[in-house]
């Protein structure tokens, strides 16, 4: 497997835990991908298991939701994309295979027609400069 972005995939199987750093009931996240294009045009992934439902009110999608907001309310441009894999521990999970479900921009959330990978929503993303319709 190419490992791509990562720069030190031996430091990825050490977890970084959140414990103890939570404020009335809120706490760090992380966001799975993130692409940026010309500056003002964002793209944020999060990606889960097939067997995981996207909870679309969890913590996690909420602060990307709103991360996303802001970032229109500001002039720029930023989407949610939601994918999904099949892929069980201990193999990796090769991003570009993950199919996009649906997606979150300044007009709300949206499904996405099947058989779009996250490699082919990346590349039309940045093909079309950040523009994704």
């Amino acid at each position: 497997m190419n490992d791509g972005s990562v720069n030190n995939m031996t430091r990825l199987v050490q977890p970084l835990l959140f414990a103890d750093m939570t404020f009335e009931g809120m706490g760090p996240t992380d966001i799975d991908g993130f692409m940026e294009s010309n500056g003002r045009d964002f793209l944020f992934t999060e990606v889960k298991h097939i067997n995981a439902a996207l909870n679309k009110n969890s913590g996690q999608i909420r602060a990307l939701v709103a991360l996303c907001d802001a970032v229109n309310a500001g002039g720029a441009k930023a989407a949610l994309v939601f994918a999904q894999h099949n892929i069980e521990v201990p193999t990796a999970i090769e991003g570009k295979n993950c199919m996009c479900m649906c997606m979150y921009t300044k007009d709300g959330w949206r499904d996405l027609p099947e058989g779009i990978t996250l490699d082919k929503l990346h590349r039309k993303f940045l093909q079309n400069a950040g523009r994704l319709t």
